[in-house]
């Protein structure tokens, strides 16, 4: 099933880090890289949610929805995915900002 990516607001803090740790860009990279997208015909960036609270309900009742929270800011009903094999607590986990 297609993925439905999530995303913080541009310039929240949990955002910053995800763009600096993930896709190792500023929101000003960013910014235009959508431009570009767009310009190009590419693909459309993630939709933005304004709370993590919302994002959290969104990803537990949309099937394909994935977003990304601080660890200790999940909810029983969202499951945490592995990224390269590891979850947030193990050793050499990739997305600790």
């Amino acid at each position: 099933q297609p993925a439905i990516p999530l995303n913080h607001p541009p310039r929240a803090p949990d955002r910053v880090i995800f763009d600096r740790a993930v896709l190792g860009m500023n929101a000003d990279e960013i910014s235009r890289y959508w431009v570009d997208q767009k310009i190009r015909g590419g693909g459309s960036p993630p939709r933005t949610v304004d709370s993590v609270g919302l994002l959290l309900r969104v990803v537990a009742r949309l099937p394909g929805a994935l977003g990304y929270v601080r660890e200790g800011f999940t909810a029983p009903d969202v499951r945490v995915i592995t990224v390269d094999g590891k979850m947030p607590n193990d050793p050499g986990y990739a997305l600790i900002g």
